[in-house]
């Protein structure tokens, strides 16, 4: 019986063969005999969805999706059900990218996964999707999950055409209601209540101001948030006649079309005449905060003001509206809950005791907005899609929260910056919608570039740059800190780390190099700490390690002889007289140990690569080794290699001038008998020390035993021999 592999073996009885099980003295028996049927559960995948179909549903923002259940093993005959379905949709469809499926499905960020037990095998599915942009076209996938886990290919309609796709539904929004008047001298405030739709963009304002009420036109737009609008400077006597509608979201700002509810019940009155106050206020002045404005003024010396009235227009020739229904009696108000990146504009009368208002005073504006110290975070979980034919797609996750981890991030849209060098200067090269989370550059590789991205709030506050990503095949990550003197850069596969849906700790991390200043005296030349921080929950991450040394760590030291581009700013302490005596410091919780590093004269630039790129790192101004030599061991020659993560492994420091081959490094116990080959360290260089490392265990994979050994190095000639004590 195979157990094991690709089969597993599942069991089902029956009676009904030879040889028979008799009973005695029960005839019935002697036709019944002991039948074993065997199910193989394979894991394949299950088929593929073949008849996926999608359309409106009955209510706004719902679409439903029908289908058929799949073979879920690959097998004759009824197999169990699948384990559950994963559905993706997107505003674009597969033919939008060339056919490429496996693009869209990554494009396609928003997953779904179905809420009801999956049916049997040839069964009909459905599920009802909600939430979904009104008015939208959406293109759907689907894929399944078999109880084994493997996940089937994408639909055959995705793969082969026409995509599935619907138009969600879109409704206008419900009546207006509770309309009323206030009226004053020449103007009257039409007040009503909120909608209760969701998705109201505006409130739209009709008039009649003639005998009969039969022509109203529309005559003010006001947005969602506003519940009242004065009427200023009316034709005192005479009737005029309101009703509103409520508009919802659509072009050009949204998906779908712009949809009025039916209108409001109509309300009228008759403005009053009186005669205004003769002073306005003086020395208006507007102060913008965030999501608010301060107004000041001068107090009024018109012994006939009892108080004041402001008004708001978002445009400066009005029409105004009426912001407090009671008259204030200071002359500061703090306009408040409003839209950071709108530009408002202020008017403000002056009222006598009967309520009888002023002429408007001069206008003033101000423009709400966060300050920097509230920017959007960075965007994270950045990287790129070469295809076949030279499009290079730039994807990042949504950025949600501000530097200081509140959700309140009013994004206004992602901007994209191009450069033809790594280390820059990058130009702006395209802006796209705050919901999108890639962007498809028109430009086709070769040559290789390289882009960033950078979230922008309504107030124009822009974040610091993203990972920096380069058009390759195999996608280069890097991260720089903010005065460029540092490149930290994961390379292929090793930047899965960074992203939350690869890296199994549910969030995306960010590369956060500091400079620590307060460090660079004498012949440190630079201090810095590279830390990997959650972007969701803010938490530092400090277990990032790797198998081999494949972080590239790029120290810039000098402006070098021959450097395309520095950014504007760094100063350099670097005063030797040859760029070879500078050395890579790494803190390893204990002390400073000497990594050595690669030299660029050109750049200024000293590097490693290291399997370990988290912590404190220097770059000094010592002189180099001219021979093979050991430069350090840590521990120092005791460790405790038992699996508890504290001293579990022994690593030598090695000075390789020469870039020297190394022919052997093993260890050896006191009787002269072979236990293990070192490995590759943690740091790995050109023309430098490079790392071995030995785990404490024997060629079986056993844990040596506690003792005495002596490792011996060969390289350039020359033979490195030593001892290192095991100890439990």
């Amino acid at each position: 019986m195979r157990t094991g592999g690709l089969l597993s073996l599942a069991f089902l009885f029956a009676w009904g063969l030879a040889p028979p099980l008799r009973a005695s003295g029960n005839p019935a028996n002697d036709s019944a005999a002991f039948v074993v049927k065997i199910r193989p559960q394979v894991n394949l995948r299950p088929d593929p969805i073949t008849d996926l179909d999608a359309s409106g549903a009955v209510n706004e923002g719902e679409v439903l999706l029908q289908w058929t259940a799949p073979d879920s093993d690959g097998f004759p005959g009824v197999g169990p059900p699948v384990s559950n379905y994963y559905v993706r949709y997107a505003t674009f469809s597969v033919t939008d990218l060339a056919g490429d499926t496996t693009a869209w499905w990554t494009m396609a960020s928003t997953t779904y996964t179905t809420t009801g037990p999956p049916q049997p095998q040839a069964q009909s599915e459905s599920e009802i999707l909600t939430g979904l942009e009104p008015g939208a076209t959406l293109y759907f996938a689907i894929k399944s999950r078999s109880v084994t886990g493997n996940v089937s290919f994408i639909d055959i309609l995705s793969e082969t055409g026409p995509q599935a796709n619907a138009l969600v539904p879109d409704a206008a929004p419900p009546v207006v209601t509770g309309l009323s008047l206030a009226v004053s001298s020449r103007t009257l405030v039409l007040s009503w209540t909120a909608s209760t739709a969701t998705d109201v963009a505006n409130y739209r304002i009709y008039m009649d101001s003639q005998e009969p009420q039969d022509i109203f036109i529309p005559t003010v737009t006001a947005p969602s948030g506003t519940t009242f609008y004065a009427f200023n400077d009316l034709i005192s006597d005479n009737t005029y006649y309101f009703y509103v509608t409520a508009l919802d979201k659509g072009l050009p700002a949204f998906l779908g079309d712009v949809l009025e509810s039916a209108p409001s019940s109509v309300v009228s009155a008759v403005p009053v005449s009186t005669i205004a106050p003769v002073s306005p206020i003086q020395g208006l002045m507007a102060t913008p905060g965030d999501r608010q404005v301060a107004l000041d003024w001068d107090d009024s010396t018109d012994p006939s003001v009892a108080g004041y009235f402001v008004y708001r227009s978002l445009a400066d020739i009005g029409p105004f509206a009426k912001v407090n229904l009671t008259a204030l009696t200071s002359s500061y108000f703090q306009d408040t809950g409003l839209t950071n990146g709108v530009t408002y504009f202020y008017a403000l009368t002056t009222a006598d005791a009967g309520g009888t208002e002023s002429v408007f005073s001069s206008t003033v504006s101000a423009r709400p907005r966060k300050s920097a110290a509230g920017r959007p975070q960075e965007p994270t979980g950045v990287f790129g899609v070469l295809s076949s034919t030279g499009t290079f797609t730039l994807n990042w996750s949504a950025v949600t929260m501000d530097i200081t981890l509140s959700t309140r991030v009013e994004l206004a849209s992602y901007r994209i910056y191009k450069s033809s060098a790594l280390e820059g200067p990058f130009y702006y090269r395209d802006a796209v919608a705050p919901d999108a989370v890639s962007w498809i550059s028109p430009d086709l590789v070769p040559p290789t570039v390289w882009y960033l991205v950078r979230a922008v709030d309504t107030s124009d506050n822009e974040s610091d740059d993203s990972m920096r990503v380069e058009t390759l095949p195999v996608t280069n990550m890097t991260a720089v800190s903010r005065d460029e003197t540092v490149r930290v850069v994961f390379m292929g596969d090793d930047s899965k780390v960074l992203r939350g849906g690869t890296n199994g700790r549910g969030e995306d991390l960010r590369i956060i190099v500091e400079r620590e200043t307060y460090e660079e005296q004498g012949n440190v030349l630079g201090s810095y700490a590279i830390k990997s921080i959650g972007a969701a929950s803010g938490n530092e991450f400090k277990d990032m390690r790797f198998t081999k040394p494949t972080v590239g760590l790029y120290f810039r030291f000098s402006k070098g002889l021959k450097a395309p581009y520095i950014k504007p700013g760094p100063a350099f302490r670097y005063a030797g007289k040859s760029f070879k005596d500078v050395s890579v410091f790494w803190h390893n919780q204990v002390e400073f140990v000497k990594f050595g590093g690669a030299v660029d004269e050109d750049s200024g630039v000293v590097s490693v690569k290291s399997a370990s790129p988290l912590g404190r790192y220097q770059v000094r101004q010592v002189l180099r080794g001219t021979e093979f030599a050991i430069t350090q061991i840590t521990p120092r020659k005791i460790f405790t290699p038992n699996g508890d993560g504290v001293n579990d492994e022994i690593i030598l420091f090695l000075e390789n001038p020469n870039d020297s081959v190394i022919s052997q490094a093993r260890i050896f116990d006191l009787t002269g008998a072979e236990v293990a080959d070192f490995e590759q360290g943690i740091v790995a260089g050109e023309m430098g020390v490079i790392s071995l490392k030995w785990n404490g265990k024997d060629r079986s994979g056993g844990y040596a035993r506690s003792g005495v050994y002596i490792y011996q190095i060969k390289a350039d000639g020359k033979t490195l021999n030593g001892t290192m004590v095991v100890a439990r």
